[in-house]
This record gives structure tokens, C-alpha cells and sequence, in this order.
């Protein structure tokens, strides 16, 4: 899922019995909020991933391997929450990995929601119980968001290569629901599941839950392309477009050519690895970090790294002008800067 659109960070769970999303919460008012927030480089949403380490290994996954992985601690959480606080963050999206892999990950999100953040999840669900779900519940975070890349077995279980995991996702979005939590079931719509949406939108509405899809297949953080031999080609992805069951849903892709800023990278949202390093972007290639919060504040590290500094300065027009035609119609570009850095080693190349 793109990471830094409003729609991205900001998501109501929308009507449940529809699977829509709140208009009065990802409308316009939203969309001027961020708007001002890029204006002042306050960092509204913020991204923090909690872990690396996953019970599944997703053939597409951007993850790869991060060289300087030591994960923060409960109680340095706490400690970047009130920096985060302090510097204007509202919403707060945890993910990782596999969230729940960490035995203090309640202890974690319980720190967030007490300094007021809205607080969505990020998870595949496989090792939510009863017990933990009755936890997650308490919290009354705004959403949690679980990848169901199919309702049939063979393929979801053929993307994450692991046996039974379908069985315990479904299952996952099943206890959350019975819960009162506001669920969103997502997938990126690939080569190995693009059919499958149709299913997976009727089980979301058959429990109450919203449901979301997209196109973006991410390259590796550590500079491994092979994610990118699942994603779909333009004229499929045209294609989907033209359904009305994904109209609403599949994220729309920035438009090319334009005077404003390229995206929230830097601007209004930012990635918090976690060995506590600030990247623009979830989708920043590892090494490209802006400074480590083990050794600077957040606060140093938001308003003067010197990356920070450069996407402030750039615009949608500095990407066409030094890209040219990227081959898709407006509206229908990427230009995820992410994704230049790693497929092409600067911002001013072409992506999506």
C-alpha cells in the first residue's frame, strides 16, 4: 500500500456494512489538514515499524534485510511518542513484520493511545487468540488493516509459503470483528491473486469489515527487484480500474506534472525503523536514513537532516521534467520516491 497518502495513514473504517470508507474522515477536510501540515513540515503521520521479523515470508515482500536492526525498547517508545507528540503527530500507524511477535507490543500500543494518537495496526492476524484480540479490543485503536491476498487457501497460502496461514487470518478478522474493532481487509492485487478481489471484498462485507486494494508492488528495501516480477502490467491494472467494485478502493496513483509537492515523504509523515531510524518513507531503501533517534531527537531529526530538506524542495514537475514520459496516463504515475531510490539510485528517475 502506498504509505504516505492521507488516505494511507488516515483511514476511517467507513461503513462496515458496505466495506466503503468515511468520506466525512478521508474527504476534503483530511486532504486540507495534511495540505496545511506539508506547508508547516509537521510530521501529522508517522509510521512506526516495530519489528522486522515475520511467521511468514511473502514472495513480494519489501522488507529484505535491514543491517541495522536492533529493536527499540517499550520504554524508548515512550520516549519518541512524547518527541512524536510534541512535534504534532495524530495518527499513528504500527507495523512491521509480524506486530504481534513482540510480547510488549500491547505495552506499546497501550503508550500510544494514552498521548492520544489515532492508532491503526498493521498485520496478517495469524497470531491473534481470543485472549489477544479481547487486548486489541481495549485499545479502540481507528483500524486494524490485515492482508487477506485470497480466500482460498492454495492462494494465499502459494504468496506467503505458509501452510494454514489463510485459515488463521480469516480467523483473525473473524475475533476482531465479534470485537467491535474496526477492520480493514487489504491486499495488493499481484499476478498470483489479481481474480481474487471479488472473494475477498464479499467475505470483508460478509463480517462487517471495509476492504481496500492497490497495485503497488514495492522493490526490496535492501535494492532486491525480484518483488516487482509480480506486479501487474499497465493494461491490466487498467483494466481492474474499470470495475466498480474497485473504483473506490484501488489507490489512486499521483498525478505526473504537477507544481505540488511529490508526496507526504518528509513533508507531513516519515518511517521509524525499528532500531529507532527516520526515513522519509517506508519505501526508502535502507542506508538512505535521515539520523537515528538513539542519538538525536526527533524533533533535530525532522526539521534539519539534510534529506529531509532536499524532498521539501522537490516537486511532482522536478520528477516528469527529469523523467519524461514514464509510459502511464496522468493520474496513473507512482513517482514513489522510494522507488526511484532503489531502482535507480536517485528521486529523478522514472517509477511505477
Amino acid at each position: 500500500m502506498a504509505p504516505h497518502t492521507p488516505q494511507a495513514l488516515a483511514r476511517a473504517p467507513g461503513d462496515p456494512g458496505r466495506g466503503s470508507r468515511s468520506e466525512s474522515f478521508t474527504g476534503g477536510h483530511l486532504d486540507r489538514l495534511f495540505e496545511r501540515a506539508a506547508e508547516a513540515w509537521i510530521p501529522l503521520g508517522v509510521m512506526i515499524e516495530v519489528n522486522h521479523a515475520c511467521p511468514l515470508d511473502c514472495v513480494q515482500c519489501y522488507i529484505g534485510q535491514d543491517p541495522k536492526e536492533r529493536p527499540l525498547t517499550a520504554d524508548e517508545y515512550g520516549r519518541v511518542f512524547d518527541e512524536l507528540a510534541a512535534e504534532g503527530t495524530l495518527f499513528l500507524t504500527v507495523t512491521g513484520g509480524e506486530i504481534f511477535l513482540r510480547k510488549d507490543l500491547i505495552a506499546i500500543l497501550r503508550a500510544a493511545r494514552e498521548r492520544g494518537f489515532v492508532l491503526t495496526c498493521f498485520t496478517s492476524g495469524t497470531l491473534i487468540t481470543p485472549a489477544l484480540a479481547d487486548e486489541v479490543a481495549a485499545l479502540a485503536p481507528c483500524a486494524v488493516e490485515i492482508t487477506v491476498y485470497s480466500v482460498t487457501p492454495a492462494v494465499h497460502d502459494a504468496i506467503t509459503r505458509r501452510a494454514g496461514s489463510n485459515a488463521r487470518t480469516l480467523e483473525a478478522v473473524r475475533l476482531l470483528r465479534e470485537r467491535g474493532v474496526p477492520v480493514v481487509v487489504k491486499a495488493p492485487l499481484m499476478t498470483l491473486n489479481a481474480g481474487a478481489y471479488r472473494e475477498v471484498a464479499a467475505f470483508a462485507e460478509s463480517v462487517g469489515a471495509s476492504h481496500r486494494f492497490d497495485v503497488t508492488v514495492a522493490p526490496r528495501r535492501d535494492g532486491d527487484l525480484v518483488p516487482l516480477g509480480y506486479q501487474l502490467v499497465a493494461s491490466r491494472i487498467t483494466t481492474l480500474g474499470r470495475d466498480p467494485l474497485l473504483e473506490g478502493t484501488i489507490e489512486r496513483r499521483e498525478a505526473c506534472g504537477e507544481d505540488s509537492g511529490t508526496c507526504g515523504a518528509g513533508r507531513w509523515g516519515c518511517d521509524i525503523s525499528p532500531s529507532g531510524e527516520v526515513y522519509p518513507c517506508l519505501a526508502f531503501p535502507y542506508g538512505l536514513s535521515a539520523g537515528s533517534l538513539r542519538t538525536r531527537s526527533f524533533r533535530e531529526i525532522w526539521r534539519e537532516a539534510r534529506i529531509m530538506q532536499r524532498l521539501r524542495r522537490l516537486s511532482a514537475r522536478d520528477l516528469t521534467g527529469a523523467a519524461g514520459d514514464c509510459g502511464h496516463g496522468a493520474g496513473e504515475c507512482a513517482r514513489c520516491l522510494g522507488f526511484l531510490l532503489t531502482i535507480h539510485g536517485d528521486v529523478l528517475g522514472v517509477s511505477g
